[in-house]
């Protein structure tokens, strides 16, 4: 599954977003896709994080960023986990 980021994402999208991984199934791959993305909240920068550090690994998911710019903090890579 690819998630593909808006140009803008503000706190607006938020819950959406969190919606969507709150719901994916265990053991699936996942891509976030900020390549045409001009703007991140910081709170939706955090809840990215957040999953990748905590979310992932608690329900076994890969996760792919793509296209996150350097001032984002965000390493664009695969993220593999394991409990």
């Amino acid at each position: 599954m690819t998630i593909k980021l808006a140009q803008e994402v503000s706190f607006l999208n938020k819950a959406a977003i969190k919606q969507t991984l709150q719901h994916l199934p265990e053991g699936s791959k996942v891509s976030i896709d900020a390549s045409d993305t001009f703007y991140i909240d910081h709170d939706v920068l955090q809840l990215i994080r957040d999953f990748l550090n905590i979310g992932s690994i608690d329900k076994d998911i890969q996760v792919t960023l793509i296209g996150f710019k350097d001032e984002y903090e965000m390493e664009n890579s695969n993220h593999v986990t394991s409990n």
